[in-house]
């Protein structure tokens, strides 16, 4: 019986165990000068990850206005540095992130935002989920035509 009881209890601390969820951030900066730009993230053609945003971050040396979008014509320049928050515990991360994106347009999810200059918005993107292979899966900021640096933080979760 105390056997019994012990390879139970054993076996539900095994199924209680945490997964591990791979968390990552890349940085695009858009250095912009009467042009707009775009940082876009996205799924791989094959071997994605079901994908969950967590937040954006953007700020700007001038005023500028940008949007949200979902699933563009694929990006395929330029790749930035991806790095895993827990590096440790974190496999590679399965998706790609463009910086001064050539994605094409998408469905734009939000009416435009603006920032002043010297200023900063942080965006809770939880509800943001990019599931399967394709390249179209993506989610892109897009700023309007500005002369400035803008920098695009984003952060998301692999499971």
């Amino acid at each position: 019986m105390k056997q019994i009881l012990l390879a139970v209890l054993f076996a539900g601390s095994a199924l209680a165990q945490p997964r591990v969820v791979n968390t990552y951030t890349a940085t695009c900066t858009l250095t912009l000068s009467a042009a707009a730009g775009a940082c876009t993230i996205q799924q791989p053609a094959s071997g994605s990850a079901t994908v969950q945003l967590v937040a954006a971050y953007i700020e700007s040396t001038a005023a500028i206005t940008f949007t949200q979008e979902r699933n563009g014509t694929a990006a395929t320049a330029t790749s930035a540095t991806v790095r895993a928050v827990n590096p440790d515990i974190s496999d590679s991360a399965r998706t790609l992130v463009y910086t001064a994106s050539n994605v094409g347009s998408g469905t734009t999810i939000t009416d435009a935002i603006s920032i002043a200059a010297s200023g900063n918005v942080t965006l809770d993107l939880t509800d943001i989920q990019m599931r399967g292979n394709g390249t179209s899966k993506n989610y892109t900021v897009r700023v309007a035509s500005a002369t400035a640096t803008v920098k695009v933080m984003l952060k998301w979760r692999e499971y």
